[in-house]
Protein backbone atom coordinates (compact mmCIF):
# COMPACT_ATOMS: atom_id res chain seq x y z
CA UNK A 1 0.00 0.00 0.00
CA UNK A 2 1.46 3.46 -0.92
CA UNK A 3 0.78 6.34 1.16
CA UNK A 4 -2.40 8.15 0.79
CA UNK A 5 -3.22 12.22 1.18
CA UNK A 6 -6.87 12.89 0.83
CA UNK A 7 -8.40 15.95 -0.97
CA UNK A 8 -9.57 17.65 2.07
CA UNK A 9 -5.73 17.14 3.87
CA UNK A 10 -3.15 19.55 3.70
CA UNK A 11 0.45 18.82 2.54
CA UNK A 12 2.69 21.24 1.68
CA UNK A 13 6.07 22.81 2.35
CA UNK A 14 8.62 20.32 1.97
CA UNK A 15 7.09 18.23 4.39
CA UNK A 16 7.07 14.45 3.66
CA UNK A 17 4.37 11.56 3.51
CA UNK A 18 5.83 8.41 2.15
CA UNK A 19 5.46 4.47 3.01
CA UNK A 20 1.48 3.60 4.07
CA UNK A 21 1.04 6.60 5.58
CA UNK A 22 -2.24 8.25 5.16
CA UNK A 23 -3.16 11.94 5.96
CA UNK A 24 -7.02 13.19 5.86
CA UNK A 25 -9.90 14.50 6.74
CA UNK A 26 -8.83 18.45 7.76
CA UNK A 27 -5.18 17.42 8.68
CA UNK A 28 -2.46 19.21 7.75
CA UNK A 29 1.05 18.52 7.33
CA UNK A 30 3.36 21.37 6.57
CA UNK A 31 7.02 22.38 7.39
CA UNK A 32 9.30 20.08 7.35
CA UNK A 33 7.66 17.19 9.01
CA UNK A 34 7.39 13.90 8.16
CA UNK A 35 4.74 11.30 8.26
CA UNK A 36 5.47 7.56 7.18
CA UNK A 37 5.27 3.96 7.79
CA UNK A 38 2.05 3.14 8.73
CA UNK A 39 1.21 6.66 10.69
CA UNK A 40 -2.30 8.04 10.64
CA UNK A 41 -2.72 11.93 10.82
CA UNK A 42 -6.28 13.09 10.28
CA UNK A 43 -9.13 14.94 11.89
CA UNK A 44 -8.28 18.46 12.82
CA UNK A 45 -4.62 17.16 13.51
CA UNK A 46 -1.58 19.57 12.76
CA UNK A 47 1.85 17.91 12.14
CA UNK A 48 4.79 20.60 11.65
CA UNK A 49 7.94 21.99 11.60
CA UNK A 50 10.99 19.17 12.16
CA UNK A 51 8.03 16.57 13.85
CA UNK A 52 8.12 12.68 12.86
CA UNK A 53 4.75 11.05 13.37
CA UNK A 54 5.49 7.29 12.35
CA UNK A 55 5.32 3.42 12.88
CA UNK A 56 2.07 2.50 13.96
CA UNK A 57 1.46 6.65 15.91
CA UNK A 58 -2.32 7.56 14.92
CA UNK A 59 -2.42 11.65 15.70
CA UNK A 60 -5.98 12.96 15.11
CA UNK A 61 -8.51 15.82 16.88
CA UNK A 62 -6.77 19.05 17.63
CA UNK A 63 -3.59 17.65 17.96
CA UNK A 64 -0.59 19.77 17.09
CA UNK A 65 2.72 18.12 16.78
CA UNK A 66 5.30 20.31 16.53
CA UNK A 67 8.75 21.24 16.54
CA UNK A 68 10.75 17.90 16.77
CA UNK A 69 8.49 16.09 18.36
CA UNK A 70 9.03 12.42 17.73
CA UNK A 71 5.63 9.93 17.70
CA UNK A 72 5.71 6.38 16.90
CA UNK A 73 2.36 4.71 18.58
CA UNK A 74 -1.01 5.59 19.13
CA UNK A 75 -0.38 5.41 22.46
CA UNK A 76 2.89 8.38 21.85
CA UNK A 77 1.42 11.78 22.83
CA UNK A 78 -0.79 13.26 25.06
CA UNK A 79 -3.45 16.11 23.89
CA UNK A 80 -5.34 18.27 26.42
CA UNK A 81 -7.78 20.61 25.88
CA UNK A 82 -9.51 23.35 26.10
CA UNK A 83 -7.42 24.22 29.13
CA UNK A 84 -5.79 27.15 30.28
CA UNK A 85 -6.58 30.77 29.88
CA UNK A 86 -7.10 31.30 25.91
CA UNK A 87 -9.16 27.67 26.33
CA UNK A 88 -5.96 26.07 23.97
CA UNK A 89 -5.37 22.20 23.36
CA UNK A 90 -1.64 21.46 24.74
CA UNK A 91 0.26 18.41 22.73
CA UNK A 92 3.26 16.68 25.05
CA UNK A 93 5.25 13.86 23.01
CA UNK A 94 8.80 13.48 23.12
CA UNK A 95 11.40 15.74 21.33
CA UNK A 96 13.69 13.74 19.25
CA UNK A 97 16.77 16.30 20.16
CA UNK A 98 16.25 17.27 23.49
CA UNK A 99 15.58 13.63 24.60
CA UNK A 100 13.03 14.73 26.89
CA UNK A 101 8.59 15.05 26.62
CA UNK A 102 7.81 18.50 25.79
CA UNK A 103 4.78 20.53 25.37
CA UNK A 104 3.13 22.73 22.64
CA UNK A 105 0.56 24.95 23.86
CA UNK A 106 -0.19 27.96 21.30
CA UNK A 107 3.14 29.63 20.32
CA UNK A 108 4.57 27.73 23.48
CA UNK A 109 6.82 25.29 23.44
CA UNK A 110 9.00 23.69 26.19
CA UNK A 111 9.36 20.68 28.56
CA UNK A 112 7.58 19.47 31.15
CA UNK A 113 10.20 20.67 34.05
CA UNK A 114 9.65 24.32 31.63
CA UNK A 115 6.44 24.19 31.86
CA UNK A 116 5.73 23.24 35.69
CA UNK A 117 8.20 26.37 36.67
CA UNK A 118 6.27 28.60 34.15
CA UNK A 119 2.96 27.33 36.01
CA UNK A 120 4.23 28.03 39.08
CA UNK A 121 5.32 31.37 38.58
CA UNK A 122 3.61 33.69 41.20
CA UNK A 123 3.30 36.39 37.97
CA UNK A 124 1.44 33.73 35.48
CA UNK A 125 -2.17 34.85 34.62
CA UNK A 126 -1.27 38.16 36.70
CA UNK A 127 -5.11 39.74 35.39
CA UNK A 128 -6.92 36.30 36.62
CA UNK A 129 -8.83 36.17 39.67
CA UNK A 130 -6.56 33.45 42.18
CA UNK A 131 -9.78 30.82 41.44
CA UNK A 132 -8.51 31.22 37.71
CA UNK A 133 -5.02 30.88 38.11
CA UNK A 134 -6.04 27.42 40.51
CA UNK A 135 -8.22 25.99 38.01
CA UNK A 136 -5.77 26.81 34.83
CA UNK A 137 -2.72 25.31 36.99
CA UNK A 138 -4.62 22.46 37.51
CA UNK A 139 -5.72 21.62 34.19
CA UNK A 140 -1.79 21.76 33.18
CA UNK A 141 -1.19 19.98 35.83
CA UNK A 142 -2.91 17.25 34.94
CA UNK A 143 -1.28 17.58 31.39
CA UNK A 144 1.97 17.14 33.15
CA UNK A 145 0.96 14.33 35.01
CA UNK A 146 -0.42 12.39 32.16
CA UNK A 147 2.12 13.36 29.90
CA UNK A 148 5.11 11.68 32.49
CA UNK A 149 3.88 8.34 32.04
CA UNK A 150 4.87 8.57 27.93
CA UNK A 151 7.29 6.05 27.05
CA UNK A 152 9.82 6.83 24.72
CA UNK A 153 9.76 5.78 21.16
CA UNK A 154 10.70 2.23 20.21
CA UNK A 155 12.67 3.25 17.33
CA UNK A 156 14.24 6.85 17.70
CA UNK A 157 12.86 8.75 13.82
CA UNK A 158 14.53 9.29 10.73
CA UNK A 159 15.69 12.62 10.75
CA UNK A 160 18.34 13.08 7.51
CA UNK A 161 16.41 15.30 4.83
Amino acid sequence: MSAYIAPTAQVYGSARVYGSARVYGSAWVYGSAWVYGSAWVYGSAWVSDSARVYGSARVYGSAWVSDHMAIDRPDGYVTLGPIGSEDRYATAAWDYQRREICVRAGCWYGSLAELEVRIAAADTWPKATAARRRKWRTQYECLIAAASWIDPPSNWPEVAA
